[in-house]
């Protein structure tokens, strides 16, 4: 147990007696890790009877660095053309007639994207995700999640009438969504 020994966690509406129905448990290392364990009765909001129990945990959390990923939205595309145009010129050899071997056709090939790559890099911004935005929505996903969230309330607007399209409407959406 976290919590110190007789550490009230409730208050009785009517005879406003402490009592400790709340116990917090936890494994030996996650309770190597505590720091501190109590309630905080100045915390809860009017008409409650159970006390906020606050855990601190001594955690390492890793530092993730966001990933940067190419804003081709906000490319210069008359200059990016002019830079690949000359990387084309300068690093792939322009092949006379046929290409005659496989091996041959993989090395144009491996020519052909470093040049696109270094382009690439020189010509177009990096950005970084912001963090609010939702990234595990696609914009397929994100226009589904809206349609599925304005059946459901259709759905719930009319829950007294269960005959109604309307509930199998969104029972379909909601479990292709």
């Amino acid at each position: 147990m976290l919590l110190p020994p007789a550490t009230p966690t409730l208050e009785a509406a009517n005879s406003k007696i402490h009592t400790r129905p709340d116990n917090i448990f936890a494994s030996q290392e996650l309770a190597g890790l505590l720091i501190r364990c109590r309630t905080a009765p100045e915390l809860c909001p009017p008409g409650t009877d159970h006390y906020l129990v606050v855990t601190e945990l001594q955690v390492n959390v890793p530092h993730v660095v966001p990933n940067t990923f190419w804003n081709f939205r906000k490319t210069d595309w008359p200059s990016f053309r002019k830079s690949l145009a000359i990387q084309l010129v300068e690093d792939v050899p322009y092949p006379d007639g046929d290409i005659p071997s496989t091996n041959v056709f993989n090395n144009l090939l491996t020519q052909l994207l470093q040049a696109l790559h270094d382009t690439i890099n020189e010509a177009v911004p990096e950005t970084r995700p912001p963090p609010f935005a939702k990234r595990w929505f696609s914009k397929e996903s994100d226009d589904m999640h809206r349609e599925v969230s304005q059946l459901g309330r259709a759905a719930f607007n009319l829950r007294d009438i269960p005959c109604h399209p309307v509930h199998k409407e969104y029972r379909t959406l909601h479990n292709r969504y």
